[in-house]
């Protein structure tokens, strides 16, 4: 969600702060790029979940769940200020439960996003960048009906059309330092399941992150991501306690392999501290990035 910067003061210092803001999003395009395509894989492991009440309660003995995840994505730039991603996840997931086990995986739902850079960060030293994302989330997935009893773990989507919107701040201070804040709002649409109408509640997303780049375009990034969706409804009527939310920091870094190649990666913690979460297993986990650049 940071804005890449072109400094005033040279090419070198400019790397630096684009550097930033790649670090704390590695598929991000640069100001100098007008493309790039590349793979995120993405390793969780569920140490526990928050019950309704907000408790973290740890996995049962004998039960375990690991999750996988590989991104194909790309971005392509238009009109200088905007650009669309596309996402395509696939999903596998190792579930066991006591004396069960099962591996289950598939093409996941598949994101499509835009964004448009009102103001840059950097053009002004009082009025921080401001940008407008809006996406569609596509269930190419598998949904949890369509999944494979009793444990479900070929599941890959949640069978619903997602709509995102959302406004960005990001700033820079100096060659160096990146600093970016971004709330988001998604809504999902009624599913119909075997005479069942079902709607997963409003979901609210609030970013936050902090990033320093090094005059070679290395980086390294902090950043905080809470998620909290509203209580599903059945057939109109909403479920108490069903609500969901967890709160994510993360630790990333930036290589620079060469002009056109750069690779990244992050360290993540669901923190399992009560009152963060509701209904949510969460764990430990980290990603690794590479993407092929155009400029």
């Amino acid at each position: 969600m940071v804005a890449a910067v072109v400094g005033p003061s040279g090419a070198a210092l400019a790397q630096a702060c684009c550097a930033g803001g790649s670090a704390l999003t590695p598929a991000r395009l640069q100001l100098h790029e007008w493309a790039a395509v590349g793979l995120e894989s993405r390793a969780t492991v569920d140490t526990g979940s928050f019950d309704p009440a907000g408790n973290y309660v740890p996995n049962p003995a004998g039960s375990s769940e690991v999750d996988l995840e590989e991104d194909l994505v790309g971005s392509v730039r238009f009109l200088d200020r905007g650009q669309v991603s596309l996402d395509v996840p696939w999903i596998g997931t190792n579930r066991v439960i006591r004396d069960q086990g099962a591996f289950g995986q598939g093409l996941g739902d598949v994101n499509l996003g835009a964004r448009w850079d009102f103001l840059q960060a950097g053009e002004s030293e009082h009025i921080p960048g401001i940008a407008l994302m809006a996406g569609i989330t596509v269930p190419t997935g598998r949904p949890p009906e369509a999944a494979t009893p009793p444990l479900l773990a070929d599941a890959t989507g949640i069978g619903a059309w997602q709509f995102v919107g959302g406004l960005a701040l990001e700033q820079t201070f100096g060659h160096h330092l990146v600093v970016d804040l971004a709330g988001l709002v998604s809504q999902r649409l009624p599913r119909h399941v075997e005479g069942i109408v079902s709607t997963l509640g409003v979901q609210l997303f609030a970013i936050g992150g902090v990033a320093w780049a090094f005059d070679g375009g290395q980086a390294l990034a902090l950043s905080a991501t809470f998620t909290g969706e509203q209580d599903a409804s059945i057939d109109g009527v909403t479920v108490p306690e069903s609500g969901r939310s967890e709160t994510t920091v993360a630790l990333s870094g930036l290589l620079p392999i060469s002009d056109d190649w750069r690779i990244g990666g992050s360290v993540l913690d669901e923190l399992q501290i009560a009152g963060l979460g509701r209904n949510l297993p969460i764990g430990f986990g980290f990603t690794f990035t590479v993407l092929r650049t155009w400029s």
